[in-house]
């Protein structure tokens, strides 16, 4: 889950940089990073209590004053159907032509697969320079890694780059390579059915046997599933998998709910196709 952070004032900028520098060299799983696009600074977490932690721990302990902006859910794009198309990049640039033809197949994986990209015998008999291999592999990584929809990173998919059409060696370089894998990745991608992926948490949650139907009503209006209900002694055990994105406030809706005496853990467990209300959602964005 990451956050949106800023200094409160241009003076701070520096402190709050060394602030967190700090912070991840004790934490881990304490991440900071500044947006190419946006030119945020984006403070990524374990989830919604974690970043509150680290925002407090900046404000108490580095006695840097911040604004932080709502955490987000780091959603996932992916594709839904096998696609091969072919792209030709043929443009001047600085006085110069680039061109030329690529053939890419991009097609999905299982759950959790991550992605692969490979060139196809094909491909490398085509094109024996090393270098113009490898700016086909990366043009193709940074497209994987940019998305199509709205900007998160591709995984659970398959690209494969099956085929060159060199117009000349002059005129088919590195730039024309590695444009040419980008661009044609993503327009394969968007022919591919892409979706969001978004990420589920599994939820275990001990309760009073009296406040199981609240627990559960709340469950249901968050999107969860529950998948087992156990007893532990005198209390009720409810284990779910619900979305990340249904889980913010949870801490103080369950102390609501239950009047204090409920406690949960919660980790994260897979990724799944986002339904169609929250695709547009993120969309609108």
């Amino acid at each position: 889950m990451f956050m949106a952070i800023e200094p409160k004032s241009s003076a701070d900028k520096d402190k709050l940089v060394a602030s967190m520098q700090a912070l991840a060299a004790e934490d881990p799983t304490c991440q900071f990073k500044e947006d190419a696009e946006t030119g945020q600074t984006i403070l990524s977490g374990m989830g919604e209590l974690h970043l509150e932690i680290l925002v407090d721990r900046l404000k108490r302990e580095f006695k840097c004053a911040a604004n932080t902006g709502k955490p987000m859910v780091s959603y996932c794009e992916t594709v839904t159907k096998p696609v091969i198309k072919n792209f030709t990049f043929d443009r001047e640039l600085g006085g110069k032509r680039h061109a030329v033809t690529l053939k890419i197949e991009v097609k999905p994986l299982e759950r959790g697969k991550g992605h692969t990209v490979d060139l196809s015998r094909e491909f490398v008999n085509t094109v024996l320079e090393k270098p113009l291999q490898e700016c086909v592999r990366q043009g193709l990584e940074d497209g994987i890694s940019t998305g199509v929809l709205a900007r998160y990173p591709m995984t659970d998919l398959a690209v494969t780059c099956l085929g060159a059409e060199i117009v000349d060696p002059e005129v088919s370089d590195e730039v024309a390579f590695r444009s040419a894998a980008m661009m044609g990745f993503r327009e394969a991608a968007e022919a591919a059915g892409p979706e969001f992926l978004e990420p589920i948490m599994k939820l275990e949650i001990t309760t009073p046997p009296e406040s199981v139907g609240e627990v559960l009503g709340d469950l249901n209006g968050r999107r969860g599933s529950v998948l087992n209900m156990d007893m532990k002694g005198d209390l009720q055990v409810v284990s779910a998998r619900v979305p990340m994105a249904g889980m913010f406030g949870y801490a103080t809706a369950i102390r609501s709910l239950t009047k204090g005496r409920a406690s949960y853990s919660m980790e994260p467990d897979l990724f799944e196709l986002a339904p169609k209300n929250v695709r547009e959602e993120i969309l609108l964005k």
